[in-house]
């Protein structure tokens, strides 16, 4: 396996983009309310994001969307539950 050098490293690190809505249904969506809460790094103590502030709303939207799909979306893949639970116990 061929890993980049400190170069790489940090040409991906400037390229890395955040997912900051909630992962429902296979896709990065925002919260319904469009609040959101800041990721602080603790080294540097710098905003590293805005990310989604889901609340109730958010969740009875992702059980209902859930309930309507017998297969779980997700990495590009649609999964059946019972192995999507296992993939993320891992």
């Amino acid at each position: 396996m061929n890993l980049p050098d400190y170069a790489g490293w940090q040409k991906l690190a400037h390229q890395f983009e955040h997912q900051t809505g909630a992962f429902i249904n296979g896709d990065y969506v925002k919260a319904l309310s469009e609040k959101t809460y800041q990721t602080i790094n603790p080294a540097t103590e710098k905003v590293t994001a805005e990310m989604s502030a889901c609340d109730k709303a958010d969740v009875d939207v992702a059980v209902k969307k859930r309930r309507g799909h017998p297969l779980i979306k997700a990495h590009g893949h649609a999964w059946p539950p019972v192995i999507a639970a296992s993939y993320y116990k891992s």
